[in-house]
């Protein structure tokens, strides 16, 4: 067998130097580049991780280490300010000469996450380093004992990878004591938060499009949204399912239910796109990759300042796999939460439940990685039909089915009525009565069900004994009040402080019923019947 430095020298090189060019990616360095042409204040990030010398190809470093020192000279890099140093480089005639920079500015023109093609450069760069010192020890201690190469070898990989760079950044929160704490900003307070995206799920048909035209209306015109205050301001709405007509149809509704006019609408655009590509976010070799699509709609929403960005639909705008959680987070974290970070906007991304998401009722879809990146999520679904009753196919539920700074679980009952959905509850002298009437009949049944020791819940997993389905079917409910009642009753309720959630059984299976305050409030009494109950707030 020939030894290492005999190889070297021999025919086998050429397999050698392939191998070390599968050590290369000419096509993450270029677009890392190019993205940095465009993106001139991410060089510092990137700089944390890469150094000149990290990159395979011999340009791509110079060009790397010249957009560093424009920068440090307080200048801009880009395909103009370097051509001047590249005008007569020599390395770059075979690749076009200076034109040659315009190619990497338009390979990254949609890129602006780069820490993963950062380190793509940087891990292959650790690897060909590995390889050298590899061959290095071999060729230089042919004749030596096995267990000698093994130690200078791991004294090699030691040094390699002590000379890897830290990729975190940390935050002493002692800086902050000086600062104004931050207060939450909402679209709609307690739906629909500002900065983040949330996601809108329903059934086709349910009327997410509607619904979400609708919110974009009132927050254009300053009205409230289905009796929820709104933050007025711009917005765009990107519907992949419709035309103009379509849209054109739907709004002469919308304006009759708010009185208002076309004239009224300058804080809309519209951009319907049935029938064409409407891809934000693709997948290439496990890098998620931004269309010239997502560049244009950022950049129109930064320009027309919207404070609500509406897509319509998922399956349209993802162009990955929708059952892979990498995939699903990193298209809400870095498209559609980009989006929201680089505008300050509310971002609503509409989307379809699976067959198990509208059968268990979360109205979840696909991979988990969608709820867990989505910091709001909101739920479009038809109410189930009372026992000897035929479903009301006018009739809605949204339900808040995800938020980290509200409380989950709370609905509004809608009905769709000339083309709209209207809150589904009476209003004036009438529609007070009435809810005062549904909220005396719940307090009624509750006391009854707390008479008879049974523990009701505000949860609706909690089966048969959740309490506006267990209410709905008791004989005391002599004004039909239905399921759907008794939930908007409950959430009145709670509201207002007269019923609370009372905790009981053990640290590892917690519980909760539903109280009245002042029962809870009574003291003794109530720790003497239910002892085990710690009371929540």
């Amino acid at each position: 067998m020939m030894s290492h430095t005999e190889l070297r020298a021999s025919g086998e090189r050429p397999a050698r130097a392939e191998y070390f060019a599968k050590l290369i990616n000419p096509e993450a360095e270029q677009t890392l580049l190019g993205a940095l042409f465009i993106h001139n204040r991410l060089y510092a990030e990137v700089a944390r991780t890469l150094q000149a010398e990290h990159f395979g190809n011999s340009l791509h470093a110079r060009i790397f280490s010249a957009i560093g020192k424009l920068l440090d000279r307080g200048m801009q890099a880009n395909p103009v300010t370097l051509k001047n140093l590249f005008d007569e480089d020599e390395t770059l005639k075979p690749v076009g000469g200076a034109k040659y920079l315009a190619t990497l500015a338009n390979a990254g023109a949609m890129v602006t996450q780069l820490q993963d093609y950062a380190t793509i450069i940087f891990d292959l760069a650790r690897r060909r380093e590995l390889a050298i010192a590899s061959l290095d020890v071999l060729d230089a201690r042919p004749d030596a004992q096995v267990g000698d190469v093994l130690a200078a070898l791991e004294s090699c990989l030691a040094e390699i990878k002590r000379a890897g760079p830290s990729r975190i950044e940390l935050v002493d929160p002692t800086t902050l004591a000086d600062l104004a704490v931050p207060e939450r900003q909402w679209l709609v307070p307690d739906w629909i938060p500002m900065r983040r995206a949330t996601g809108l799920y329903g059934v086709g048909g349910s009327g997410k499009t509607l619904l979400m035209q609708m919110l974009a209306t009132a927050c254009a015109i300053g009205v409230p949204f289905l009796g929820l205050p709104v933050r007025r301001c711009r917005s765009i709405l990107l519907y992949c399912e419709d035309d103009l007509d379509e849209m054109h149809l739907r709004q002469a509704d919308i304006n009759r239910l708010f009185g208002c006019t076309w004239a009224d609408l300058s804080d809309m655009r519209w951009l319907p796109k049935l029938g064409h590509e409407n891809t934000l976010m693709t997948f290439e070799n496990g890098l998620a990759v931004l269309t010239p699509l997502f560049g244009e709609l950022l950049t129109e929403a930064k320009s027309f300042g919207a404070a609500l960005v509406v897509t319509d639909t998922l399956a349209d705008v993802f162009g990955g796999n929708e059952i892979d959680r990498g995939q699903a987070r990193r298209f809400v974290q870095e498209g559609l939460g980009r989006i929201a970070r680089e505008t300050g906007a509310a971002v609503i991304a509409a989307g379809h439940p699976s067959v198990s998401g509208i059968k268990n009722e979360t109205g979840e879809s696909g991979s988990t990685g969608w709820d867990g990146a989505f910091r709001s999520r909101l739920y479009l679904h038809y109410p189930k039909a009372e026992e000897g009753h035929e479903p009301d196919s006018s009739e809605r539920i949204l339900t808040r089915k995800k938020s980290n700074w509200a409380k989950v679980g709370e609905s509004i009952l809608l009905r769709w009525r000339n083309g709209v959905f209207v809150v589904d509850q009476p209003t004036g002298i009438i529609g007070s009565i009435e809810r005062r009437t549904a909220d005396r009949v719940f307090l009624e049944l509750l006391d009854a069900t707390w008479e008879e020791n049974q523990r009701v819940s505000s949860r609706s997993h909690s089966g048969s004994n959740y309490a506006p389905k267990l209410f709905a079917k008791r004989p005391e409910n002599r004004e039909r009040f239905t399921k759907a009642d008794f939930e908007c009753a409950m959430q009145r309720l709670f509201a207002a402080g007269e019923i609370i959630d009372l905790e009981y059984g053990g640290p590892s299976d917690p519980r909760y019923r539903i109280a009245r305050k002042s029962a809870a409030a009574a003291g003794v009494a109530v720790q003497a019947r239910a002892s085990q109950f710690h009371v929540t707030h």
